[in-house]
């Protein structure tokens, strides 16, 4: 009788503790799936973000060249907006110039005109 309690025992205390390997077992894979879905998340959240990081970055790169064409056409036309008035202030000059010159041309020829009038005369 008493070698059939300890055989029972021995079947219940084998029978815990294969429940309790299988229990652990579980466990430990379900931490396993559970930490794999994590990195899985966490590595799909960090290409995503690479991903938005580098579209950003192109973005920015972007606006950046965009930004110094524009500058540089808005300068361009700045330095012809320069050069057409330096043009115009200089044709304008040439003329006012050539208007005077021609004016005191004039002026110099009836002054010598009236001397050798009143010289001949």
């Amino acid at each position: 009788m008493f070698d059939i309690v300890i055989l029972l025992g021995s079947v219940v205390a084998v029978a815990a503790a294969a429940a309790v390997a299988v229990v652990v077992v579980v466990g430990n894979v379900v931490v396993v799936v559970i930490v794999v879905m994590v990195s899985i998340v966490a590595v799909a959240f960090l290409a995503v973000d690479t991903v938005i990081g580098v579209v950003v970055d192109v973005g920015v790169v972007v606006v950046v060249v965009i930004s110094v064409v524009v500058a540089i056409n808005v300068l361009a036309a700045a330095v012809v907006v320069v050069i057409a008035v330096v043009v115009v202030v200089v044709t304008v000059g040439v003329v006012v110039v050539s208007a005077i010159a021609v004016a005191f041309v004039g002026v110099l020829v009836a002054v010598v005109v009236v001397v050798v009038a009143v010289i001949l005369t």
